[in-house]
């Protein structure tokens, strides 16, 4: 089994993919690191050492404040500024019954925690200071337990990043670039032909056509609409002297 810490971890990450950055980068990195996002570990109070098997620890995101004070849950808010920090003087918190050394850290912890004006953190630790500077709390990162089995599974992640890196080579080495470049060519050289004939054409001419053939249909039209007119009073005379003439006969 292989243990260390996610800061450890994060400082060998950041130095590979830091290392060809310029300083001026790396020290706004520095800048930008806070004490939020981390699950903090309580070390000591007043600078008595935590006991053994009592848990504290301190959460802070977005405004919200949150732990185990050594045996209660709490929960408030705090306000962060740079290097200043405070938190709610009227924590909430849970009322289980406790006794003992988990109990007296939480007498002490949480009344500490009220008088916090800044914060700092060096290496895995983050030490909170009051107004005078004096420390009050001081905090880890918890370890991170890595195993064999996370191992093997990363090497196994690693070679299936591989393999798919060697496929994506392959089919890039595949390509016919120089073929590629001519179909473009090609198809950039049609839509140069096709923008050329577009602009060549005499728009104002091809208006004068379609309104000259509109007005054709126009015509055309009218003279249809008089051709039916004139059908339609010729079939009404035929059916009139047809009604005469029956009128006229006579009948058997």
């Amino acid at each position: 089994m292989i243990a260390t810490r996610k800061t450890i971890t994060g400082a060998l990450t950041a130095a590979l993919l830091l290392g060809a950055l310029p300083a001026a980068t790396l020290a706004q990195d520095a800048l930008d690191v806070t004490p939020e996002g981390v699950v903090w570990t309580l070390t000591s109070v007043g600078g008595t050492a935590v006991p053994a098997g009592v848990d504290a620890t301190l959460y802070i995101e977005e405004g919200d404040a949150n732990g185990n004070a050594g045996c209660n849950s709490y929960s408030g808010s705090y306000s962060l500024d740079g290097s200043s920090l405070s938190f709610d003087a009227n924590m909430a918190v849970t009322q289980a019954f406790c006794e003992g050394p988990a109990q007296d850290v939480e007498d002490a912890f949480l009344p500490a925690l009220s008088t916090v004006s800044s914060w700092s953190i060096e290496g895995i630790e983050m030490t909170l200071a009051d107004e005078s500077g004096a420390t009050v709390l001081t905090f880890e990162e918890p370890a991170v337990t890595v195993t064999e089995t996370d191992v093997i599974a990363l090497d196994g992640e690693l070679d299936r990043l591989n393999t798919r890196i060697n496929n994506t080579r392959q089919d890039i080495n595949s390509l016919d670039v120089d073929r590629l470049r001519q179909r473009v060519a090609g198809n950039e050289a049609i839509l140069a032909e096709v923008s050329t004939r577009v602009q060549n054409q005499n728009v104002r001419a091809l208006r004068d056509r379609v309104a000259a053939n509109e007005a054709v249909l126009n015509e055309v039209t009218k003279r249809f609409i008089n051709v039916r007119s004139r059908v339609r009073n010729l079939e009404q005379r035929v059916a009139a002297l047809e009604k005469a003439l029956a009128a006229q006969l006579p009948s058997n």
